[in-house]
């Protein structure tokens, strides 16, 4: 939380001290709670607060933003995207490790067309897997 937002929790917290003590003036459900009890709560978002912020998970590895096209995605998909297809769990497994930003990121390599905005992760890795396919079927109809 910024300084600023501290220095407004404290600055409510002494007005709400300083008017606590002439309370009888004002409606009496104003002050509904002790002054303890506020400074505990205000003190407790203050700490809150001050955790660091949890390392957002659906940013793209480095290591994915370097692939820059269709024969690094390819090495990529042989590495990293392969599972047993007989076993709908491994595909589970496999997906577990990729969020769906990435696994855009490698279908905005491959696809010139957009994907849908309510895409799932099983869809894209479907797509990514059909454009591989397809690919090695035309390259062993070549003569």
């Amino acid at each position: 939380m910024s300084k600023k937002n501290n220095q407004i929790f404290l600055n409510l917290l002494n007005l709400y001290k300083a008017m606590y003590n002439s309370k009888e003036i004002f409606n009496r459900n104003y002050f509904k709670y002790s002054i303890q009890e506020v400074h505990n709560a205000i003190e407790l978002a203050l700490s809150a607060n001050d955790t660091p912020p949890r390392e957002n998970k659906s940013q793209i590895r480095d290591s994915i933003l370097m692939l820059k096209n269709e024969d690094d995605v390819k090495i990529f998909y042989k590495q990293n995207l392969q599972y047993d297809h007989s076993n709908k769990q491994s595909k589970e497994e496999c997906l577990k490790n990729f969020s769906l930003n990435e696994l855009k990121h490698l279908y905005s390599i491959l696809y010139t067309t957009p994907n849908r905005k309510s895409v799932r992760k099983g869809e894209l890795l479907d797509s990514i897997e059909k454009y591989f396919n397809a690919m090695d079927r035309a390259f062993s109809m070549k003569p």
